[in-house]
């Protein structure tokens, strides 16, 4: 069984109190105040630092546990169609890039909706650097004179 590094520091810190309350018992007998003071400042600073530790344990089992919902969802990603693309979506989180699910199985979050010069909606994906165009504007076709223009 391997040990985290905050268990092992959890670890290191009983320790050292147990040492601690050793020589605290042998500093009973003595006169000398000041070893005792020095002794109980020790012993109160080793344990905020046990204090510490737990709370840093704590926090980084939680982060842990973030990254691992975040890496294997309990929701599989569907695919919806949204206008003329395809988007991945994990319950109404989404949408995510659909080549980079495909490729690397990374849900990557695309852009907010931009509207580009041309008036096309779109989403960027920062990660494969692809956009999405969800709509296209359209050209409408007219024949003047026996040809076609398009305006």
């Amino acid at each position: 069984m391997t040990l985290t590094a905050a268990a092992a520091a959890m670890q290191i810190v009983n320790n050292a109190l147990g040492v601690l309350n050793a020589a605290r018992e042998r500093a009973k007998g003595s006169k000398d105040s000041d070893l005792k003071d020095h002794i109980s400042t020790l012993q109160d600073s080793l344990l905020e630092l046990k204090e510490v530790v737990r709370r840093l344990t704590d926090e980084n089992d939680e982060l842990r546990r973030m990254i691992a919902q975040l890496e294997n969802p309990k929701e599989k990603p569907e695919i919806r169609q949204v206008g003329a693309v395809n988007y991945y979506f994990v319950g109404d989180k989404g949408p995510y890039c659909q080549p980079c699910y495909d490729v690397k199985e990374k849900l990557v979050a695309l852009s907010p909706q931009q509207k580009g010069p041309s008036g096309a909606i779109h989403r960027d994906c920062l990660v494969c650097q692809l956009s999405f165009y969800e709509t296209h504007v359209e050209t409408s076709v007219s024949r003047l004179g026996g040809r076609r223009s398009f305006s």
